[in-house]
């Protein structure tokens, strides 16, 4: 980190150093590594800026300083416009922030640019479902869990949005398909675990 400031201090415009700057801090834990990034974005730059934002993003939404992640976000989707996943990020900033028709503009424009992602109609039929449009929540989230069976969230939402509807036969089959999906996605977890655990456990014998 000192050989990095020192740096700095040498070429003060060198994105490069800022940016290796962020990543020492940000591995040590520290708060202020969004701070180096940030200032990387201020120099001159080659390649990358977007990629820049979007870390800058995640730092500040890991922070919850959710109005600064959607600032930098939105200067990522200026700068790739085509790239789903900054349209996706920012949506879930302005969910978090409750600007429902804002994160449904971004959710559909990340589905419009890949329209095989689950996840993404899935977050696009939630947003319907707190909008009170049930319909067209069931929608989107029979998409959602046609592309992705597993998905969790989205088929929990489908079986509560068709309850609503009053459609309580087609709301008792996806939550059933719902518990029958948490269970294996939980059996999963479980065997991995014990997987990790017996290679530990073998590492631990042959020492």
């Amino acid at each position: 980190r000192e050989r990095l400031r020192e740096t700095i201090r040498d070429v003060p415009d060198s994105a490069e150093a800022y940016w290796q700057l962020g990543r020492v801090e940000q591995a040590l834990g520290d708060a202020g590594a969004v701070q180096a990034f940030e200032r990387a974005a201020t120099k001159p730059l080659v390649a990358g800026r977007a990629r820049l934002y979007a870390v800058i993003g995640q730092a500040y939404h890991a922070q919850f300083d959710l109005d600064r992640a959607a600032a930098a976000y939105r200067q990522r989707v200026g700068i790739a416009p085509n790239d789903r996943d900054a349209h996706f990020d920012l949506g879930e900033v302005y969910r978090a922030q409750d600007k429902l028709d804002e994160a449904l503009v971004e959710y559909l424009a990340a589905a419009l640019i890949d329209p095989a992602n689950a996840r993404t109609f899935g977050m696009i039929g939630q947003v319907e479902a707190a909008a009170g449009r049930d319909e067209q929540a069931v929608v989107m989230l029979r998409r959602a869990v046609t592309l992705d069976g597993g998905l969790l969230d989205a088929r929990y939402a489908l079986s509560r949005a068709l309850l609503r509807l009053g459609r309580t036969e087609e709301a008792q089959q996806e939550l059933s398909a719902f518990e029958a999906a948490q269970a294996k996605a939980m059996d999963a977890q479980r065997r991995q675990f014990l997987d990790n655990q017996q290679k530990i456990d073998d590492v631990l014998k042959n020492k």
